[in-house]
């Protein structure tokens, strides 16, 4: 919702720069909406890097609780179906997020699922 509303503010945002009256030069049009633009993917990625942030904690939450489950503590069986059903949520809320990620997002996001998939073997 954040990313879609930041978009929009940068559509505005250049249509203003773009309707100036011709008071102003192309280069300061041109400048705005540049601004704009880098105001908005700053945004988009402070955004991504709080999801990706979001999802380590889970997975830093999981990790131990999957070794324990392997010794078999009951205790972390249950308390491992919590934070499993909380990622699933979470995850399924994000989904359009998650599928936007891009390059460094993408390989840091890789890197966590990776990371839980291994504790689970």
């Amino acid at each position: 919702m954040k990313r879609i509303s930041m978009i929009l503010m940068a559509a505005v945002l250049v249509m203003f720069a773009a309707c100036g009256g011709g008071s102003k030069s192309g280069e300061a049009t041109e400048g705005a909406a540049s601004a704009a633009i880098e105001t908005v993917e700053a945004a988009a990625s402070s955004a991504s890097n709080d999801l990706l942030a979001k999802y380590a904690e889970f997975v830093d939450k999981a990790v131990p609780l999957i070794q324990k489950m392997k010794t078999g503590d009951m205790a972390a069986t249950t308390e491992y179906g919590k934070i499993a059903q909380e990622l699933a949520t979470f995850v399924q809320e994000h989904q359009s997020e998650f599928t936007a990620l891009t390059g460094d997002e993408l390989a840091k996001y890789t890197e966590l699922s990776e990371k839980l998939a291994n504790a689970a073997q």
